[in-house]
């Protein structure tokens, strides 16, 4: 009889182990599957996180001009998928951020008033503006090619689509009268320091306390005077970085020539001694 209990209780404590280590089993091969897919997920999730993020270009090195270099993607996007260039595509992602705003002093496309008189200019006139950059009379500056790093003919079929949508036409705006498109190439070639300085340098030497030193205060111009001309012609030609961190782009960030930027220097000095 007791011998018949002991067989009753290794049996019974031999299926218990088994029936334990089977459950262990089961464990251990969920947990797997559930790690596998818990890292499949993260990964999936690092991979978006970063495409999502990813930046839109790539800026040149300390010392060169500030360039934006597109992505692949960007550039893309900015052509079209047979290779033409959309003029509605180039002005949706650059353009509009000026010439969709009323009351910037750009004119705003789909405005026939705003336009009929550029448009009257010429075409190669607008072409020229627009890729080599405009004071108008009010003092309104177009950037280069919309301070991007668009192409001529990207900038081309912008200014196209513009025309189109304010009541002209590019066949129109060709048809002009070339001898006012010339005088119109000729005036912008040459701007006085003080409408370049009105244009683009005042959005920096006009506002106190960013770093840069502000025109017709003295105090701040004395020690850059006292360098002499030919090193703040340097300085604002081919950029520079000052002590306190402050950078001052070559060109100011525009697309002027040399002696543009020397008559804004100019002007800049004779207001701050």
């Amino acid at each position: 009889m007791s011998q018949e209990k002991d067989k009753i209780f290794f049996r019974n404590y031999a299926l218990v182990i088994g029936v334990l280590i089977a459950m262990i089993v089961i464990f251990i091969v969920a947990a797997r599957t559930i790690g596998i897919d818990e890292e499949a997920e993260t990964r999936q999730r690092e991979e978006l996180i970063a495409k999502r993020t990813a930046p839109a270009g790539q800026v040149s090195v300390v010392g060169e001009d500030p360039v934006m270099e597109p992505t692949p993607e960007v550039a893309a996007a900015d052509t079209g998928s047979a290779g033409t260039v959309d003029g509605k595509q180039v002005y949706d992602g650059l353009c509009v951020a000026c010439h969709g705003v009323p009351g910037i002093g750009a004119p705003v496309t789909g405005n026939t008033e705003d336009w009929a008189p550029r448009i009257a200019k010429g075409l190669d006139t607008l072409y020229h503006n627009a890729i080599n950059g405009y004071t108008g009379d009010q003092g309104y500056m177009m950037p280069a090619r919309g301070g991007g790093n668009l192409s001529d003919e990207e900038v081309q079929a912008a200014v196209d689509y513009m025309v189109e949508q304010s009541g002209g036409s590019a066949d129109e705006a060709a048809a002009a009268d070339d001898s006012s498109g010339e005088a119109a190439v000729a005036a912008a070639a040459g701007k006085s320091g003080e409408e370049v300085y009105n244009g683009m340098c005042v959005a920096c030497h006009g506002v106190p306390g960013i770093g840069a030193p502000v025109t017709g205060n003295a105090d701040e111009w004395t020690d850059r005077i006292a360098k002499g001309m030919d090193t703040l012609y340097d300085h604002a030609i081919n950029g520079f970085t000052g002590e306190g961190g402050f950078m001052m782009p070559a060109r100011g960030g525009g697309n002027f020539t040399d002696e543009e930027v020397k008559a804004a220097v100019d002007y800049m000095v004779e207001k701050s001694k």
